[in-house]
């Protein structure tokens, strides 16, 4: 009965990979990242005491003491140009590496702030120690069974925009990670936006990205969406990678990404030109209410993109949140009232709406009135609406509250939902 026991525990743990007779480089790649999953499983799966136990000889000092824990790191760090300390199976980056997934494991917060003090550290060992540690650390929790919580594990993305400093192997690890966590609904939405509503850390990887790897990015994000044979992919990881596709486009001042089916591009263009400083409040405070709804709403589906008009880059991108100070800072200088430098670099396709919140004439409406925009444009301004045909206007409010409504009923008609 024992031996039984013992083979069906042995038969658990074997993994069997396909290979061709020649061992191509693809059956090779295949056998090394088999291997790295089941060791990034067998090294999640052990518990604080368990790395206690190996790492006791070489720590020497009470678990609980982390202070000299890190001080012991420091050190250790320091003399890894040493070659007395680089001899297996103890050589010290061995060693610095266990100690920093036994910190993960006992109190993963105090290990990201030791790994991103590495990565900021003017030191090169310490950079690259750092940037070592923090792959790992993506690699290893990629494979957590079951996918760690969001909660407990999301202090890791501080270390994202680090590693993108240190070329397309540390994105790389990050998006390893990414691509696993983002099936999941929770984890979908965190990479790409902050709890507070600001932008996510994936998002800030993507711009702090050298540019010689960008496409490298762009190649492995296509990856994702090209599902092989039956399999379905997961509609958050759709949603997410959609979103890093967009910031990666208007990064590059490249056409927007195209999207899935069913999704639709909305855009939002406030006027921040007038003199007034309270017409300008007015205006930004409507279209972050109207913003926030839609979001509430449609944000699986509607990639809402919002600007200030004469601007060619968004203020915000999908999801995120939008506050009156982010539209109109009040040392914002003045800008004309021009569509030109915003929809020149749109195309219309999958393109639901464009809502212009103005205050006054658009110069150049004209040069769009005989275009595919003008079925897509709609206007609420304080002035004249005959001011604005052929395009379509937003019957003016009294009230702001009213106002809101009006224009978000009119929007969740030009979306179809």
């Amino acid at each position: 009965m024992a031996a039984v026991q013992q083979q069906a525990e042995c038969s658990e743990q074997l993994t069997v990979v396909p290979v061709d007779r020649l061992m191509t480089k693809h059956s090779l790649a295949t056998v090394e990242n088999t291997v790295r999953q089941r060791l990034a499983q067998a090294l999640t799966a052990l518990e604080p005491e368990e790395w206690q136990s190996t790492l006791r000889e070489y720590l020497q000092i009470e678990p609980s003491d982390i202070d000299t824990i890190i001080a012991r790191l420091d050190d250790w760090v320091e003399r890894l140009d040493d070659v007395e300390y680089c001899e297996h199976p103890d050589d010290i980056a061995r060693v610095i590496m266990c100690t920093i997934l036994w910190l993960a494991a006992t109190n993963l917060p105090y290990c990201v702030e030791i790994v991103r003090t590495w990565l900021s550290d003017e030191n090169e060992s310490s950079q690259l120690m750092g940037a070592a540690c923090a792959k790992t650390l993506f690699r290893v929790y990629a494979h957590s069974d079951p996918v760690p919580a969001v909660d407990s594990h999301a202090v890791l993305l501080e270390l994202a925009p680090l590693l993108a400093e240190h070329g397309w192997g540390g994105a790389e690890a990050v998006l390893y990670a990414a691509r696993r966590w983002g099936t999941q609904p929770d984890w979908s939405e965190r990479l790409i936006t902050r709890p507070d509503g600001g932008t996510g850390e994936l998002l800030q990887l993507v711009d702090e990205i050298p540019p010689e790897t960008r496409k490298c990015l762009a190649d492995k994000l296509k990856e994702w969406l090209d599902a092989s044979g039956e399999e379905t992919i997961p509609e958050p990881l759709v949603r997410m990678v959609e979103r890093l596709q967009l910031c990666l486009a208007l990064g590059t001042r490249e056409p927007l990404p195209e999207l899935s089916e069913g999704h639709t591009y909305g855009l939002i263009v406030v006027d921040t030109s007038d003199r007034n400083s309270r017409v300008r409040s007015r205006l930004a405070k409507l279209a972050s209410n109207v913003i926030k709804r839609l979001n509430e709403r449609h944000q699986d589906t509607l990639h809402l993109l919002v600007y200030r008009l004469g601007q060619d880059y968004p203020v915000a991108g999908p999801g995120q949140k939008v506050d009156t100070e982010d539209l109109a800072p009040s040392d914002l200088g003045f800008r004309p009232r021009l569509l030109s430098p915003l929809l020149e670099i749109h195309p219309t396709k999958q393109v639901s709406f464009a809502l212009l919140l103005v205050s006054g004439a658009i110069l150049d409406q004209n040069d769009w009135s005989d275009t595919h925009w003008r079925e897509l444009i709609s206007v609420y301004s304080d002035i004249d609406k005959h001011r604005f045909q052929p395009l379509t206007p937003i019957p003016r409010q009294s009230r702001p509250e009213e106002a809101e409504m009006v224009i978000f009923r009119h929007l969740v008609h030009r979306i179809g939902a």
